[in-house]
């Protein structure tokens, strides 16, 4: 049983009216309508007020929310380790193909597995509202995903062409030649590195 299921039993069953049980906790009538509708939910102070009104714990109150909460957690969790799987897979398997075959059609059709991966997760977690586990995905996700959308990018884009041209003499040497090698890595790590930063930033804000 629900928390609003509860408290609209034990209001009835001490045959209090809505706004009774409002006076008693000094809050306002349509408080206890959208508790008793699941709208909003007492704080823990008006949840140790109720369990003294009504001569029960605050376990009894909150311990199967907690249960369903964990539920929930545990749930997506399981989706969001599926979704990760997918992206991780996607990865993999653009890079693997495109090295092998050097086409830019697996670049492509490995961000398109990378996508149906986010599109699972986003499916759940938008039903859920959960943005807790919205964020975990998003930090762990960040550095997946950029690698394939920046190679399709160095290798088949006239812009990037354009911008080589102009430092070409970064990429001189057995040093250059490495980094040169490992460009789309490091513009990958470094853009993924940014959005991290910027996205913890803004939820500490």
């Amino acid at each position: 049983m629900e928390l609003k299921d509860k408290l609209l039993m034990l209001r009835k069953e001490k045959n209090l009216s809505q706004q009774q049980l409002a006076d008693q906790l000094n809050v306002s009538r349509q408080s206890i309508s959208k508790w008793e509708l699941g709208e909003s939910q007492p704080d823990i102070s008006n949840i140790v007020l109720l369990s003294e009104i009504f001569h029960v714990s605050t376990d009894y109150l909150l311990k199967d929310e907690y249960e369903e909460e964990v539920k929930k957690d545990n749930h997506l969790t399981s989706i969001m380790i599926v979704a990760t799987c997918i992206i991780i897979g996607g990865l993999l398997f653009g890079h693997v193909t495109w090295k092998e075959n050097q086409e830019a059609l697996w670049l492509l059709l490995g961000m398109l597995i990378q996508l149906i991966g986010i599109a699972v997760f986003e499916y759940f977690v938008l039903k859920s509202k959960s943005e807790r586990m919205q964020d975990l995905f998003i930090s762990i996700n960040i550095w997946f995903i950029p690698l394939l959308p920046i190679q399709y990018f160095v290798e088949y884009t006239k812009t990037f062409s354009l911008i080589l041209s102009k430092v070409n003499f970064l990429f001189q040497g057995s040093i250059g030649g490495i980094f040169y090698m490992y460009f789309p890595l490091i513009i990958s790590l470094s853009i993924s590195l940014i959005v991290f930063l910027l996205f913890r930033v803004k939820k500490t804000n």
